[in-house]
């Protein structure tokens, strides 16, 4: 699919075949970090977009509005954190995404999130279920919230069920 618009949301182009079969995480180290923990290297707009296209296979407007001197950085961490390797696997990293897009009703993030779950194997259960586990979570903190339940109190009582629950699992194995 290739678009014409430079600056929009419709300017998309494919990857050759090459590039789009390494695993998104071959892309996603490329940052240059010095000994300060900043980025050595300046990135501009041209390069930024190159990296998108190399990583996503698109360029995707979410960048555009971002001032210049913060777009690299957000890039960066997009691709770090999002298509890297990280400690949560990537289908469990989208699915949080998904439930979080869903409980603030963000529509690009439920696309977003919702369509690359299942690129990582979700399941359309499980896509369901991450959606209804986000309702559900959200729901309880604003009953809890809005009848000012004493947050001592109950993190008292959701230690006696963690101690409870470590207990059963504990006899099971």
């Amino acid at each position: 699919m290739t678009g014409a618009s430079t600056g929009s949301c419709w300017h998309r182009t494919r990857t050759t075949a090459s590039v789009a079969t390494k695993p998104l995480h071959a892309f996603a180290t490329v940052l240059v970090v010095g000994a300060d923990g900043r980025d050595e290297g300046a990135m501009n707009r041209q390069e930024l977009d190159r990296q998108m296209e190399q990583v996503l296979g698109a360029r995707l407007c979410l960048l555009d509005r971002i001032p210049d001197e913060f777009a690299a950085a957000e890039w960066s961490l997009m691709r770090q954190v999002q298509f890297g390797e990280t400690l949560i696997p990537h289908k469990y990293k989208e699915l949080i995404a998904l439930a979080v897009a869903a409980v603030t009703r963000c529509p690009y993030g439920i696309v977003l999130h919702s369509k690359l779950a299942r690129v990582y194997g979700a399941s359309s259960a499980e896509v369901g279920e991450a959606v209804h586990w986000g309702r559900l979570a959200s729901g309880w903190g604003v009953h809890l919230a809005g009848l000012q339940v004493d947050p001592d109190e109950f993190a008292d009582e959701v230690c006696t069920v963690a101690s409870h629950l470590t207990a059963q699992l504990g006899a099971d194995t």
